[in-house]
């Protein structure tokens, strides 16, 4: 998926249905993602390189209304609660690549630094990260850093 990642995919899927059950399975490491899943609206997250018998509980775990991968901090909605939430967010929300920018460049990584951790270029991180300032309302990448931080404790 070139133009579009996961969690936009799951994202576009659930502002539609509040029905389909989501289990996300990445190649990564699956507490990199489990947040970011959890916004965009999935039932759950695994890894693709997980059992395939524990990988077959879980998709029937999901698709039978329950969730998969609630832990530490992170815990999934059913789709029901999730399609609501999806549906009440403004218009003005930032895409999965975005927040994902930002929280990096929240933690004190360059854009750099940013580019390299996510296999993109400089000019693409800088899009991403003024993009989500004026999301934010913020006036520049100083105070989109504060305005992160805030959105994130609500």
């Amino acid at each position: 998926m070139n133009d579009i990642n996961g969690p936009d995919v799951v994202r576009a899927i659930r502002r539609e249905n509040a029905t389909t059950a989501i289990l996300a399975i990445t190649a990564s490491i699956v507490g990199r993602h489990a947040k970011e899943m959890v916004r965009a609206g999935a039932q759950g997250i695994m890894s693709k390189n997980d059992d395939v018998r524990l990988q077959a509980v879980a998709i029937r775990q999901v698709q039978a209304g329950k969730t998969w991968g609630d832990g530490g901090d992170v815990r999934f909605e059913t789709a029901a609660v999730a399609s609501v939430r999806i549906k009440a967010e403004k218009d003005n929300r930032l895409s999965a690549r975005e927040m994902e920018v930002a929280e990096l460049w929240s933690r004190g990584r360059t854009m750099p630094q940013i580019a390299a951790e996510l296999s993109i270029t400089e000019t693409t991180v800088r899009t991403h990260l003024m993009r989500a300032a004026d999301k934010l309302g913020a006036g520049n990448l100083k105070e989109l850093i504060g305005a992160w931080i805030r959105m994130n404790l609500h």
